[in-house]
């Protein structure tokens, strides 16, 4: 009742001239807004908007961030942070702890979604069931994707963007490709694979190019290691039949915190968070 009431309001307040709108096109539309490529096409004005000239602060906010909105707001964060550090020449090491980190905390959310889907299918209709087996193989390829991600700021740095453009269209060619070829006998799941597919494809291309234009040294052995892991805990995870789903749940829930014991006695110990570090220095110094 709540929703519809506030709806009837806005409406209202539209229909008297309280609220208007302003396209892209009117004298009114902030310039400053124009410089972006995707600027909203209309913008909807209640009361005065401040002069153009005056230097002005906008807040702009969203209650619910989409998975788009999450990959925008790191790239906003890292990008600066990688292009800060490459003042510093030679200093890798920052773009090697990243990269660690983010294949820690991917698998870590990996297995998470996954250990859970039981409870997460719920918030889909039953007639996307049948579907929910891509969702690893697209959640991998959503995690080489992130690695490629990461390893691209190479070309970046050497000012080789064109690096970018080839990876873009043999990744593209090879998706193309494995969608006409199999799509037709196997329907979506070829589409899953084509994505998982590209992402390792354009993944592995940019690393061991990256390493002969802009070598860092990445650690290898960690990353093999929480990826093995994570491969162990999957298996036991899911294919462990247990029929009851509470006992299923809480089987699973032992081994993701195995796992992220794991990740605490090795690259995240507790003494070093912020906040709750101080109680665990506490207890050390005692």
């Amino acid at each position: 009742m709540e929703r519809t009431d506030v709806k009837n309001n806005r409406t209202e307040e539209y229909s008297t001239g309280q609220i208007r709108c302003i396209e892209k096109s009117d004298p009114e539309y902030p310039q400053i807004m124009k410089q972006y490529s995707s600027m909203p096409a209309k913008l909807y004005v209640k009361g005065r908007l401040p002069d153009p000239k005056r230097r002005t602060v906008a807040v702009i906010g969203a209650r619910m961030c989409s998975p788009y909105g999450r990959i925008q707001a790191f790239r906003y964060a890292y990008e600066p942070f990688i292009f800060a550090k490459n003042k510093n020449e030679g200093n890798t090491k920052a773009y090697a702890e990243a990269m660690k980190y983010f294949i820690i905390f991917s698998l870590l959310i990996f297995l998470g979604v996954m250990f859970y889907i039981d409870i997460i299918k719920y918030f889909v209709g039953s007639r996307y069931y049948d579907g929910l087996q891509v969702v690893p193989i697209v959640m991998m390829g959503e995690f080489f994707f992130g690695i490629y991600f990461n390893l691209s700021f190479w070309y970046k740095l050497i000012d080789q963007t064109q690096w970018g453009a080839y990876f873009s269209l043999i990744g593209c060619a090879a998706t193309v490709l494995i969608i006409v070829l199999f799509a037709p006998h196997y329907g979506y799941m070829a589409c899953a694979w084509a994505s998982f597919s590209c992402n390792l494809l354009i993944m592995l291309l940019s690393y061991f190019i990256g390493q002969k234009k802009y070598p860092i040294q990445y650690d290898l052995k960690s990353a093999g290691t929480y990826f093995s892991l994570a491969a162990v805990c999957y298996i036991a995870g899911m294919y462990v039949p247990i029929d009851s789903e509470i006992l299923r749940l809480a089987y699973r829930t032992a081994i993701l915190l195995l796992f992220l014991t794991f990740i605490i006695k090795k690259d995240l110990p507790l003494s070093e968070l912020p906040y709750v570090g101080r109680f665990f220095h506490k207890r050390h110094e005692s």
